[in-house]
């Protein structure tokens, strides 16, 4: 390869890197903690699970009046209640509230299961920047300077390798030819300082073999996700409905999405979710197969049927699309942190002969 292009992407690389040392490091260390949300109560409250599974038969009603006798929950009326999240298979609903506050509720009787704040939806907003107003700005364009940084990233590998390869293949074949001086000067002791250089561009070769994959695969899915409320494509707009106060029962939404060709839905255990958001007066209805149906929540009147791929892409994100999150994804990520050290120490080094010069000069 000409060595003005290796030169090109290697400075590339290296300038992004450091560039986006601090946004980078934040986002993995919030994502590290998503991660482990599940078997973390402390971050996610754990899914409760109601007396019957597949039978939301209590009303509405009986649900807003079971959470508002809950202090910690500060719930009056509807216009307090941000989400709600039925669970068909758990037999659960979860209510949340504009503070992050988490009610889980037995959709069969009315029981509350379980009252907790709901830290990951707090972390998650830290995590892609919506927190500040930066989502679709500093974070959006850091996103897109990670893919890059990833395919530079995967070219060097790539390109370091054939190297590695073709100059192992000359030193086998020159080592009966090679001279007393050269012997002598391979055998001197090098300093400590090149030592931790020599570990430290080894290790970040070694350590991004490893990481190359889930990273490429969580920047580009995270950069999709970061434009979710911008691109239909991704996720189908929330629709408004009529009135704020839901008047459609469990038992009207199935038969009103049982009516939808699109959907395929015969009873319960082919509903994956139902969202009810009082505030735009909506309901929608998910299925495993992607489709999402979005009805009024007072009239039933369908507003919207498309394919909703959020959920699926926030799998692959994670790494749950192959089932690899914990033993793969998550220590992929924990590695590219100290892989990012790594480089950065590489690029400090690279100033020190220069300065030393011009301090001769």
């Amino acid at each position: 390869m000409n060595n003005s292009i290796w030169r090109f992407i290697e400075q590339t690389h290296k300038w992004i890197a450091i560039a986006l040392t601090l946004p980078v490091i934040f986002v993995f260390l919030t994502g590290i903690i998503l991660q482990i949300r599940k078997p973390v109560d402390y971050i996610q409250p754990n899914l409760h699970y109601g007396v019957a599974r597949y039978q939301p038969t209590t009303s509405l009603n009986s649900i807003l009046e079971s959470i508002k006798a809950e202090p910690k929950m500060k719930v009056k009326g509807w216009q307090d209640v941000m989400i709600m999240d039925l669970r068909p298979k758990a037999g659960v609903i979860k209510i949340r509230t504009a503070d992050e506050m988490e009610a889980q509720v037995d959709v069969k009787t009315a029981k509350v299961l379980n009252v907790q704040q709901r830290w990951n939806d707090i972390i998650t907003l830290l995590h892609d920047g919506s927190t500040w107003g930066m989502r679709t700005s500093v974070f959006l364009i850091a996103g897109l300077l990670t893919v890059l940084l990833g395919f530079t990233g995967a070219f060097l590998i790539y390109q370091t390798a054939r190297n590695k390869i073709s100059a192992s293949l000359r030193r086998s074949r020159n080592t009966g030819n090679m001279s007393a001086a050269n012997t002598t000067e391979l055998r001197a002791k090098p300093s400590g300082r090149w030592k931790l250089m020599r570990f430290c561009r080894k290790y970040h070769f070694y350590l991004s073999i490893f990481i190359i994959f889930p990273w490429l695969v969580a920047s580009v899915s995270g950069v999709l996700l970061q434009v979710r409320y911008e691109v239909p494509w991704v996720m189908p707009e929330r629709q408004q409905g009529v009135s704020k106060i839901p008047t459609l029962e469990f038992t009207e939404i199935l038969e009103t999405a049982k009516k939808l060709k699109g959907l395929k839905l015969n009873s319960w255990d082919e509903v994956w979710r139902i969202y009810i958001y009082p505030n735009d007066g909506i309901v929608s209805v998910r299925t495993k197969d992607l489709w999402e149906a979005q009805f009024d929540s007072n009239t039933g009147e369908l507003l919207d049927l498309s394919v909703r791929r959020t959920d699926l892409l926030e799998d692959i994100h994670e790494g749950k699309w192959l089932k690899a999150n914990w033993w793969f994804f998550l220590p992929a990520h924990t590695v590219a942190i100290i892989a990012w050290f790594f480089g950065v120490y590489l690029w400090i080094e690279s100033f020190w002969p220069r300065r030393r010069t011009a301090n001769k000069a």
